[in-house]
């Protein structure tokens, strides 16, 4: 994860080199292409929809918060973003953020290249971002 902007950046600059330069003119189109279609594969789950995502994610939160409990126990750092998720309001907190300014880049990336064929994937991770919002706001 920690390359993730680095990528979103340099595929963002080579798909606006794409009129003069088609994809596969250039050496790294291949590598550059299969790390965005892996990275996009793990972080999928965002673009399906809501009551699939809603699921996974209180799965994903369960297991952080198994980590916390892990590093309480073995006296390591407490890794704080892993706090408190099993509170609603910090759950849709976080999932709207996660989803709308780390998985959302990603994806907008992604679909310059596939659009007009993940359209819909793209409504599914609007409207997720939206009811994460709209639950937190409930919750304020």
């Amino acid at each position: 994860m920690s390359k993730h902007f680095d990528m979103i950046s340099e595929l963002n600059s080579r798909f606006d080199e794409v009129a003069e330069t088609p994809i596969g003119d250039n050496e790294k189109d291949k590598l550059l292409i299969s790390e965005l279609l892996i990275h996009g594969s793990d972080l999928s789950n965002a673009t399906r929809p809501y009551n699939i995502l809603h699921k996974w994610a209180k799965y994903v939160n369960q297991e952080f918060t198994l980590q916390t409990e892990a590093e309480k126990r073995l006296y390591l750092p407490v890794t704080e973003y892993m706090l408190r998720l099993d509170e609603d309001i910090v759950f849709y907190k976080n999932e709207m953020g996660f989803n709308k300014f780390f998985i959302k880049p990603l994806w907008t990336c992604m679909n310059r290249w596939l659009n007009p064929h993940i359209s819909f994937m793209m409504d599914n991770l609007e409207n997720n971002i939206n009811t994460f919002q709209e639950e937190y706001e409930k919750l304020k």
